[in-house]
């Protein structure tokens, strides 16, 4: 039974005793979990490596502390400008391969890696695009990314409607990449306005696209209890446990668990309990967990009675393999009935929910494979038709089959022979006069005749009486032509 319920693990004062937690999380089976090396990164790698071989239908999502923040701006930042209209024009994205290239090992290794954390700033439609063409880079070879690690109570209610290039990515790639903000509630969940269920802004303005860019995976990366004071402040480093809040363990559990089934769990977004563990300077003391057995115990208790069961969403890859095609390569499709005159879809994205319908493949078209993909725990072919129109179409569960396709050669038919001509003689006899009488006289005999006669060389010069054999195709003349003697 698995959990929506897991854990933000700060490795730094638990590194060298993980046994506690490995416990708990063979125990919940959760979905996610969420793992910030810090000064550990290397222990905290291994770890998630750990993991993730042993749960494999488990999102690790790993931190690359501090190798993060406000990166997004600087170091991996892309170059861009704003038109006389002021449309978003980028001029480089190198900054996106940089950061791909610098977290290259955990990509490989098949965990899903944070972009950033709590990059927020004035211009959210330049870090949409660095979010979505980093989704776009890794999605093409099946690498896994977290994006909108998103501070508390931000970015802005109107900035959501302006990162439409990353909600559309996470739509296009669903269920390989996940949005993962952060949430906390203060003490008090009627001063909560602004901070629980901010999430919902997200999934709201990716709505309101045409097409809507929906749906896709969300988790929340940190979640939990955070002291609000009287002014609406908030501090960032006082938890449950603080004295100002001063709850027990269970309390804390019970709460959070009651604001989830009410925000989260209709929409079948996980939660990682901030935080198991602490950093080296223990600054989050305030909000650990796993040095609470009562927390723990309710935790375990909510789990154990089926309370903390997920909705059911996609498996993060398909549960089948393919034989790869060849790009460039022609293939003749078979789809599931295998029926004269069935069909199966060609849309215009590889996802089902949010793009359109295209065209009709049918059964027994040969088509062109361009290029392969997983999307929507699903494996994906984009083809080309005979007729030049291009499209994406799923393999099915491999109910749609693709065959090597060699066209057959096409030997070019000998020209006919020519049947042999069957001669017919005729015997003409006429007298001899001058040449220009003969000439005209000529001119009266059958057309297939008079051209082999008029061909001969003129020989008579004086008068006199001949017979001339002439031979001619039956072709040439049927008729026996004659001669009538001049006058």
């Amino acid at each position: 039974m698995t959990s929506a319920f897991s854990f933000h693990v700060v490795f730094d004062a638990i590194y060298q005793d993980l046994n506690s937690l490995r416990v708990a999380i063979a125990g919940l089976q959760p979905r996610v979990i969420n793992i910030v090396g810090g000064g550990r990164k290397t222990q905290a790698f291994s770890f998630s490596i750990e993991l993730q071989k042993k749960y494999p239908n488990m999102r690790v999502i790993f931190r690359n502390h501090s190798d993060d923040g406000n990166h997004a701006k600087d170091k991996y930042a892309l170059k861009w400008h704003r038109d006389a209209f002021g449309n978003l024009i980028v001029d480089d994205y190198n900054g996106c391969q940089r950061w791909i290239d610098d977290n290259y090992n955990y990509l490989l290794a098949g965990l899903t890696v944070l972009t950033d954390n709590e990059s927020v700033n004035d211009n959210m439609d330049v870090y949409a695009a660095w979010q979505a063409k980093i989704m776009d880079l890794c999605g093409a070879k099946g690498w896994k990314v977290a994006v909108g690690r998103f501070a508390v109570g931000n970015p802005r209610e109107a900035d959501y409607a302006r990162m439409g290039a990353m909600w559309r990515a996470l739509a296009k790639w669903h269920p390989l990449h996940t949005f993962s903000p952060n949430e906390y509630l203060p003490q008090d969940i009627k001063d909560a306005s602004g901070m629980v269920g901010r999430y919902l802004l997200g999934i709201q303005a990716a709505k309101a696209m045409t097409p809507p860019a929906w749906p896709f995976d969300v988790s929340i990366g940190e979640y939990g209890v955070v002291y609000r004071a009287p002014d609406g402040g908030l501090d960032a480093y006082a938890g449950y446990s603080d004295s100002r809040i001063a709850w027990s363990g269970a309390k804390a559990f019970k709460y959070l668990y009651d604001q989830w089934v009410k925000w989260y769990k209709p929409y079948g977004v996980d939660v990682s309990i901030f935080c198991w563990g602490d950093d080296d300077v223990r600054k989050w003391s305030r909000f650990r967990i796993d040095t609470d057995n009562g927390f723990i115990k309710a935790l375990t208790d909510a789990h154990e009675a089926g309370e903390l069961q997920p909705m059911a969403t996609a498996p993060l890859n398909p549960p089948y393999s393919v034989t790869p095609l060849t790009a460039n390569s022609k293939y003749k499709i078979s789809t599931p009935s295998g029926a004269a005159g069935s069909i199966v879809n060609l849309r215009n994205a590889p996802v089902v929910t949010t793009t359109s319908d295209i065209g009709d493949v049918p059964h027994g078209a040969i088509v062109t494979a361009l290029e392969e993909m997983v999307a929507g725990a699903e494996y994906w072919v984009k083809i080309r038709l005979e007729g030049g129109q291009e499209g994406w179409v799923s393999r099915q569960a491999n109910k749609v089959t693709f065959t090597p396709y060699t066209p057959p050669v096409v030997v070019e038919p000998e020209p006919p022979i020519p049947p042999a001509e069957t001669l017919y003689a005729y015997t003409l006899s006429f007298t001899l006069r001058s040449p220009a009488i003969e000439a005209a006289r000529l001119t009266a005999i059958e057309n297939g005749l008079k051209a082999i006669i008029s061909g001969m060389a003129w020989l008579g010069q004086g008068i006199g009486t001949a017979e001339v054999e002439v031979k001619v195709s039956k072709a040439a003349s049927t008729t026996p032509a004659t001669l009538t003697p001049a006058a």
